[in-house]
């Protein structure tokens, strides 16, 4: 899948899972553990041969676990995309921020921004088989209209990014981009999975007719999504709201770094110096792309039985003649293949109404962080109050201290010119 079931979220990083049950002689479970294993199925009664074109690819995975009850094994195993979400970095600075470091001391674009992070994934995984990125110029924002190019802030302007996960990252790239990362296939003959951004796109759209759907599987929303802004905040507090319109659901990307490199970029260089008017750019870029899907992002359910074969991203029509696009793909053996578009219907009071425990949660964080800034503000203002009464009392006390002064100085003065007249009167007198 390439988003999570009940919602609509750009950026998504999930690796594809393979559970299956198994007879499996003359082995263990540690030789079974780590081992590769290609997936291949074929519908109806034809040839089972892998060179035959009615076979289908189902994608390549690493048992991640089994266990076994005689020669039965029970495995679980994932796609490539799990060195994205398992690799740690660990606690050492060196190590731990060597992703962040890369593109901080460097510009790239969207794609050569997955280039590192794939590459980086395979230095510290140590996994046998490395992962491999297929390099995508057509990607949504690759490189922005001014060319100049993504990379992060150094941690004197936000702070460092603190995650050592590369899936982090990777998700940060798609969600400019569009799109999702997930596992593509070289088709001919090889099957080696490729880390790759999907699109949603319009190519290829495959029909499904009712009697391909099984019997009270078949959901279909009588709505569309409804997309009405891209809102953007820059790290230095501006804000940017792409074609705002009431309702619907917003992209955010607030907490993108990338957007805030890229930005600061522009502010600094290519003669803007902070009166850049290109920073509309990527949001711009990606409301236009969501205003593509939007007439056909139609939440459904079904259980298709047939030959067709789904990615993620494909535009579908649906048997009541409507389209949609996939976002989910479970395929079972002898069970059919289970295909979802995810989504909710905002028009709903409640589901509008409704905030969700995390935003409760930030709420109660910024009502906390604002009562602070208050009762900060006021023992400031009170002590300001406190040192200027200090202030003036010493300016009042100094006031007092010259006139004392002037008049000691006065009094003294007025001695010696008595003295002297009563000198200068006796030598008059012959004194």
């Amino acid at each position: 899948k390439c988003m999570d079931d009940g919602s609509f979220a750009l950026g998504g990083v999930f690796s594809a899972q393979l559970s299956v049950k198994l007879r499996l002689q003359r082995t263990n479970s540690f030789n079974i553990i780590g081992s590769k294993i290609n997936v291949f199925s074929w519908f109806g009664n034809e040839e089972n041969t892998i060179d035959n074109e009615s076979v289908r690819f189902r994608g390549v995975f690493w048992v991640t676990s089994a266990t076994r009850i005689n020669d039965i094994y029970t495995i679980a195993a994932s796609d490539a995309i799990i060195w994205l979400d398992s690799v740690n970095y660990g606690d050492n600075y060196e190590t731990s921020n060597v992703i962040y470091n890369r593109f901080c001391s460097w510009r790239y674009s969207l794609s050569g921004c997955m280039q590192v992070v794939v590459d980086e994934a395979n230095k510290v995984s140590g996994a046998t088989a490395g992962l491999t990125y297929i390099d995508d110029s057509g990607i949504i924002n690759n490189t922005p209209p001014n060319e100049a190019y993504y990379c992060l802030l150094t941690p004197e302007h936000v702070g460092e990014i603190s995650t050592r996960n590369p899936r982090d990252y990777a998700s940060w790239i798609a969600e400019l981009a569009c799109g999702f990362v997930y596992t593509h296939y070289n088709q001919n003959g090889d099957h080696e999975p490729y880390i790759k951004i999907g699109q949603f796109t319009d190519d290829n759209v495959i029909e499904i007719n009712y009697d391909e759907v099984e019997l009270n599987t078949l959901e279909i929303a009588d709505f569309v999504l409804n997309f009405s802004r891209v809102h953007c905040k820059f790290y230095d507090g501006k804000l940017y709201n792409c074609f705002n319109s009431n309702g619907g659901i917003t992209i955010d990307i607030s907490e993108n770094p990338f957007k805030d490199g890229w930005y600061f970029y522009l502010l600094q260089h290519d003669g803007h110096h902070g009166k850049c008017d290109c920073y509309s750019a990527v949001a711009a870029a990606m409301y236009f792309k969501i205003l593509e899907i939007s007439h056909y992002f139609r939440p459904f359910k079904l259980k298709y039985h047939g030959r067709e074969y789904f990615k993620l991203g494909q535009k579908i029509r649906l048997p009541d003649g409507k389209f949609s696009v996939v976002t989910s793909i479970k395929w079972q053996f002898r069970g059919g293949t289970n295909l979802t578009c995810a989504g909710r219907d905002t028009r709903i009071l409640s589901v509008a109404a409704k905030r969700s425990q995390a935003a409760k949660v930030k709420d109660m964080a910024y009502s906390k962080i604002n009562r602070e800034k208050s009762d900060i503000l006021k023992q400031l203002e009170n002590s300001k109050k406190d040192l200027q009464g200090q202030i003036n009392s010493k300016n009042n006390e100094i006031s007092n201290l010259d006139s004392r002064i002037n008049q000691l100085e006065n009094g003294d003065f007025q001695g010696h010119i008595n003295e002297l007249r009563e000198r200068i009167e006796a030598i008059e007198n012959g004194g």
